[in-house]
């Protein structure tokens, strides 16, 4: 369905989002010639208002309920990134039917159990695409509520694939049309995914229950051990006091919790943060999230654009005040940031560490399991 610019944020050649996530301020994007007849489809699903309209700079757009998923030009720093820090922070990445030959790896120490995903939203096909990449992972289940958010996907933007089959036809996928906190109500899920991804849109609307305590509590439920949760939880800029919230909420379930920033310049300021939260494994060792576990064969390294070893590990690397905030709420502490002693020597003694920069790259000799 095509229709003109009224009631969809298009006026006067130009889309203005609107949200209340972020008051006294708004973003835009030109229409691509300042043209109404730019936008290529707008509608409202049972869920949410679609709109996808082509713009001056930034290729093809999407948008949910009035707020920019993605666009062409920069929808694979996301991507890559909300895929890619659970998957290489995994310490499990082999499986005994697709060995290590299937991924351009060294022979590992040994064979593991077989990785299954667990993506919630998604429908727009990113971090799906970015997941499928990876040979290792056996089964991959996409909880998406609105099926109109993957048919519009499917239509405008499956040059996405780069001439691929379409993601949405893998046979690891198995797709359920389902609220994802109905999916994972009453443990019906009991340790059934090793990574589980919540690539649910702002927390207002349809995705509202997915950012309550009681649904990380159910994703907890449903991870095995030593399983990780990675969870789109807002820009640090503007919505500190929520991203602190999530991140105590999250610190009360999960055994280890961290935040990572992600450049995305058509984001509202220009960043979206993803806190990982972190299962002991069967013997109560609990893994970390900030340095990738294992070395990217060269193929798969090759077609990425913003995910290696430095993005990894740099972006949990946060300005001091908010990592000072940060790791007050993951310790239960309120108020601000008076009160914590910051000592600058762990700068340097961060500096000194082994250089990861080229960890994965997908050059140099075979990867091996690295755990510090």
């Amino acid at each position: 369905m095509t229709s003109s610019s009224d009631n969809n944020g298009c006026s006067s050649g130009w889309f203005t989002e609107s949200s209340v996530l972020w008051p006294g301020q708004k973003s835009s994007l030109a229409l691509e010639g300042l043209r109404p007849s730019s936008v290529l489809y707008s509608s409202q699903s049972e869920f949410q208002s679609i709109l996808v309209f082509k713009s001056a700079q930034h290729g093809k757009v999407l948008c949910l309920d009035g707020v920019i998923q993605f666009t062409e030009r920069d929808e694979y720093c996301y991507a890559e990134m909300m895929s890619n820090l659970p998957i290489m922070s995994h310490d499990n990445p082999y499986s005994a039917d697709r060995p290590p030959s299937l991924l351009g790896l060294a022979q590992p120490s040994k064979i593991t159990t077989q990785i299954t995903v667990l993506i919630i939203g998604g429908g727009d096909g990113g971090v799906l695409r970015e997941i499928c990449r990876h040979s290792h992972i056996f089964k991959i289940t996409l909880v998406e509520i609105d099926p109109t958010v993957i048919t519009v996907t499917k239509k405008y933007f499956s040059h996405l694939d780069k001439g691929r089959p379409s993601v949405f036809d893998d046979p690891r996928l198995e797709i359920v049309h389902l609220d994802a906190a109905d999916f994972l109500a009453e443990g019906e899920h009991l340790e059934e995914f090793d990574v589980i991804i919540n690539d649910s849109s702002d927390p207002c609307g349809p995705s509202e229950r997915l950012y309550s305590p009681a649904f990380f509590e159910e994703m907890y439920k449903s991870l095995k051990p030593n399983g990780i949760v990675c969870s789109q939880c807002e820009s640090m800029w503007l919505n500190l006091d929520f991203a602190c919230s999530m991140l105590s909420a999250n610190a009360s379930i999960f055994d280890n919790v961290q935040y990572a920033n992600i450049m995305v310049p058509t984001y509202p300021s220009g960043s979206i943060g993803i806190i990982c939260g972190r299962k002991a494994d069967s013997n109560g060792n609990v893994g970390c999230c900030d340095r990738p576990g294992w070395r990217l064969g060269e193929e798969v390294s090759e077609e990425l654009r913003y995910y290696s070893g430095k993005t990894h590990r740099s972006c949990f690397v946060l300005p001091k005040h908010i990592q000072r905030r940060m790791d007050k709420a993951v310790r239960g502490e309120e108020g601000g940031e008076g009160g914590y002693s910051y000592d600058d020597d762990d700068d340097e003694e961060e500096e000194e560490e082994e250089d990861y920069d080229d960890y994965n790259d997908g050059k140099g000799e075979g990867g091996v399991c690295v755990i510090s």
